[in-house]
């Protein structure tokens, strides 16, 4: 192929070539897999379905490779037109096992665990920590959370902006204190809820404390559904080890990215050393940019435990009430 000219049969070629096709021969790492669909994780927002792409938060789109490479990758015609002809060189036929997307290897496929046909004992679980019943029916409703039908634990859904479900957390309903990710999950969706009418963020470790604390606000007839809500999924995700190179969660910062508009951050972290480590860290990295406070729990190791405690109270005192009526 001299110079800059290629041939018009092999211009034709490269248009046949559509972006799921692409994408599986030379980075099935970018897929993600939404059930009939894909998106990607360089941008969740752009899906491929039937043989078309959408890059909806750009509100642009088309069919072929061709046309990603230039309206997202900003090459230029020819840079692409070349660029697909050295790939398709080099690597002629498309890998079948890359069809199973992460069947095997160092990145897992994700697959939602199978749901029960009732969420019963994920209720009573989430009601023996003192969460609302109507807080639960709510996420529920939304897909956020369900009963997975092998073991009965709670799953936790996070989803992507282009609305599939990337990540899934597992807590045992059972003795047993059982909390694991999914294989596969992508660690910047963490279970996360957000109305997008308020410019503060809830951060919270993990869902349950999440749920705990909308609870209180419910308790005390405040309006949750208008705010922004965050697990962090742990604080594991958080890298300060090194001085001149700390990281926040992946979740906390793909959050941000997304949502421009959050101004404040309110920390809720474990009242324990690598709770308070990360939230003293996460403030200095974010304080520039952000209002970030640092709630510090009144009492209990934890947000959940916090709201169990104002329960006992609760009841200690209707006792009381009762005793002297």
């Amino acid at each position: 192929m001299p110079g800059n000219y290629i041939s018009r049969d092999i211009i034709d070629k490269i248009k046949q070539i559509d972006l799921l096709e692409y994408k599986l021969k030379y980075e099935p790492y970018d897929l993600i897999r939404c059930g009939s669909s894909f998106s990607l994780k360089s941008h969740d927002s752009l899906k491929i379905s039937n043989g078309k792409w959408c890059w909806h938060s750009r509100g642009i789109g088309g069919r072929s490779a061709l046309d990603y490479l230039i309206k997202v990758k900003g090459m230029s015609f020819l840079d692409a037109a070349k660029y697909l002809i050295n790939c398709e060189l080099n690597c002629p036929t498309v890998n079948e096992s890359s069809h199973e997307l992460f069947s095997s290897g160092e990145q897992k496929r994700f697959v939602l665990p199978e749901k029960n046909v009732n969420n019963n004992r994920a209720i009573n679980y989430l009601l023996s920590r003192k969460i609302f019943r109507s807080v639960i029916d709510f996420f529920i409703g939304k897909g956020m959370i369900y009963e997975d039908a092998k073991h009965h634990n709670i799953v936790f859904v996070g989803y992507d902006r282009a609305g599939c479900a990337v990540h899934a957390s597992i807590r045992s309903t059972g003795n047993k204190r059982l909390i694991y990710d999914i294989e596969g999950s992508d660690k910047r969706y963490a279970f996360s809820y957000s109305a997008g009418k308020e410019k503060t963020v809830h951060v919270f470790e993990g869902a349950i404390d999440a749920l705990s604390y909308i609870t209180l606000m419910e308790l005390f007839k405040k309006n949750w559904k208008d705010g922004n809500y965050l697990s962090l999924d742990g604080v594991s995700g958080a890298d300060f080890s090194d001085k001149n190179n700390i990281k926040i969660p992946k979740s906390l910062e793909k959050y941000l990215e997304i949502h421009p508009d959050i101004r404040e951050i309110i920390l809720h972290l474990d009242n324990d050393f690598a709770g308070q480590k990360a939230s003293e860290k996460i403030k200095i990295i974010l304080q520039k940019d952000y209002k970030v406070v640092n709630a510090v729990l009144l009492e209990g190791k934890d947000v959940n435990e916090f709201l169990i405690r104002i329960f006992e109270k609760i009841q200690k005192k209707n006792q009381e009430l009762l005793q002297k009526n």
